[in-house]
């Protein structure tokens, strides 16, 4: 796992930041630019910090220390989400997936086999007994005595001979009680009759639960969450930090500060400092 961490963000893209953003500090540079700064090489050559005006926004946030203390509290998470990246076994958690997932499709395979047996075995009496239930349930249906009982029930109420419809509501449901447990134990008796001869039908097996590897994306969104800042505000912030920070408070890289905020930046510097590492990982 030695280096994975630092191979996996070497070769990630910072994340976009807005064009207005970038006309608001003046920068007028390519992301790919960023990116080669953050691969740890300077495009500024010796140029010293340049202060100036900047624009702030709700994106473009002005670098306090109060807000490098927060923006320290996403460095410091992502330091130790990436020391979990490196430790993970990757081989071996892929090595146990594989086992795992052989398993399955092994067990899926057979099962599969399984069923399409049992599905051949009790396909002709599940046909049968459904035969059978339909003519039993077009017999018991006699349209002519239950338009009778229909009118017998009409009279009644125009009668309101409440004596007479509750006796033939207790007729019509004993009947139907009658038809229903027919075709219940119609019903069984087929179950019955496929258990005997085709078995239980086969269970599906379960899918696995594979390991998840942690990515750098883990390391990004620990960041993030520690922070307190949303995507866009860390990346700018991150993006206008690291210049400073890696040329140890020499070079701006391109970069426009206000007099405030390089005072503060300087003032954070050998903090910021144990961070560029991982500063410098995207």
């Amino acid at each position: 796992m030695r280096h994975l961490y630092a191979a996996l963000l070497a070769g990630c893209i910072v994340a976009s930041v807005p064009s207005a953003a970038e006309a608001q500090l003046g920068i007028g540079r390519k992301i790919k630019n960023a990116a080669t700064r953050a691969a740890g090489v300077e495009s500024g050559g010796n140029e010293s910090v340049r202060t100036g005006n900047v624009r702030f926004n709700d994106q473009v946030l002005e670098i306090t220390e109060a807000r490098l203390a927060q923006f320290m509290k996403g460095l410091e998470a992502e330091t130790q989400m990436a020391a979990r990246v490196e430790a993970q076994d990757t081989e071996g958690i892929e090595r146990s997936n594989k086992r795992a997932q052989d398993d399955y499709d092994r067990k899926n395979d057979e099962y599969q086999k399984k069923s399409e047996a049992w599905d051949r075995c009790a396909r002709p009496i599940e046909e049968r007994s459904s035969s059978q239930m339909q003519a039993y349930g077009a017999s018991a249906v006699d349209s002519v005595a239950l338009q009778k009982v229909a009118e017998r029930i009409k009279a009644a109420q125009q009668r309101g001979d409440m004596t007479e419809l509750r006796r033939l509501a207790d007729s019509v449901g004993s009947a139907s009680m009658a038809v229903a447990n027919k075709g219940q134990a119609m019903a069984q008796s087929s179950n019955d009759e496929v258990a005997r001869t085709c078995g239980a039908r086969p269970v599906e097996p379960e899918r696995p639960t594979l390991q998840t590897m942690l990515t750098f994306h883990d390391v990004r969104r620990a960041g993030l969450d520690a922070s307190g800042f949303d995507d866009a505000q860390y990346s700018i912030m991150r993006e206008r930090i690291v210049p400073f920070v890696v040329s140890g408070g020499k070079n701006s890289g391109g970069m426009i500060y206000t007099e405030a905020e390089a005072a503060a930046l300087s003032a954070q510097l050998a903090a910021l400092s144990k961070y560029a590492e991982v500063l410098k990982s995207y």
